[in-house]
């Protein structure tokens, strides 16, 4: 199966789900997780199964031609797969993370996460002192549920992780900078992000993580679109990247996007 919404010649193998580059497109490799690797983010860690998997990062993935122009701007194109199923009813999910801040800048890096196949949600949760606070206070949590062919904007103080509650392989692409931080300890030490999506009948119930305290309630969201920041649905961020790199600049310098950014989710009412 080829993946049409990253608008590059990659495809899936239908069954495992790992991921084949033709006509010369470059990666510089992959690593996969295991449900044994994932025990302490998850809800109920005690399964038979440890070396089940539960995704695949594909790293750098690039034309040679273009190259020149990822270095320039710091910026790395990669794609994870998540698995489908679940773990003791817990949909299967990466790990989470915040990003460190903007060496000389005023906010933490930002980042791009677009679906090119199937659904994520992606968890964010604000925490402004994420780096130095022991009990990761929480201001906001969303829940952004983005389709395929969606993409939405990670804001700056964002601790974020992403979940597939579908019964198939999703797969997202994420356009990031290169020499951002990651702090994931503050993600481990609360055995995950602050909600769990567990299966309910054919779709996902979200579970406060007791591990947190003073929670705010989870907003379940949908992404916005933004084309002047490179946020075009059904147009792959790749092709906006190669095109347009100036849309990206945000990516680097956030401090007078950060009113958009945080816009860039509309709450979903039942």
């Amino acid at each position: 199966m080829k993946l049409l919404h990253s608008g590059l010649p990659i495809h899936m193998r239908d069954a495992d789900g790992t991921l084949s580059f033709e006509e010369g497109l470059l990666c510089d490799g992959s690593s996969s997780k295991n449900v044994g690797q994932m025990a302490g983010l998850l809800k109920n860690p005690d399964y038979p199964d440890k070396d089940e998997r539960m995704y695949d990062a594909y790293r750098n993935i690039r034309f040679p031609e273009h190259e020149e122009l990822f270095k320039r701007f710091d910026f790395r194109y990669d794609i994870t797969a998540i698995q489908p199923g679940t773990v003791n009813g817990e949909f299967k999910k990466t790990s989470g993370h915040y990003h460190g801040y903007i060496a000389g800048g005023l906010h933490p890096y930002p980042e791009v996460y677009e679906v090119i196949r199937g659904e994520i949600l992606f968890i964010l949760q604000k925490s402004f002192h994420f780096d130095r606070d022991k009990e990761l206070s929480i201001t906001e949590c969303r829940a952004v549920h983005v389709k395929e062919g969606e993409a939405v904007i990670i804001p700056p103080y964002c601790g974020h992780g992403s979940i597939n509650p579908t019964d198939g392989v999703s797969a997202f692409s994420n356009l990031a900078v290169i020499s951002c931080p990651l702090h994931y300890e503050p993600v481990r030490e609360k055995h995950g992000l602050a909600v769990y999506a567990v299966k309910d009948n054919d779709t996902f119930r979200l579970i406060p993580n007791e591990h947190y305290e003073n929670l705010p309630p989870v907003r379940l969201c949908r992404p916005v679109e933004n084309p002047a920041l490179g946020i075009e649905f059904g147009v792959p961020c790749y092709h906006t990247f190669i095109t347009h790199p100036e849309r990206y600049d945000f990516l680097l310098h956030p401090d007078s996007h950060m009113e958009t950014i945080d816009n860039m989710t509309t709450e979903v009412f039942s």
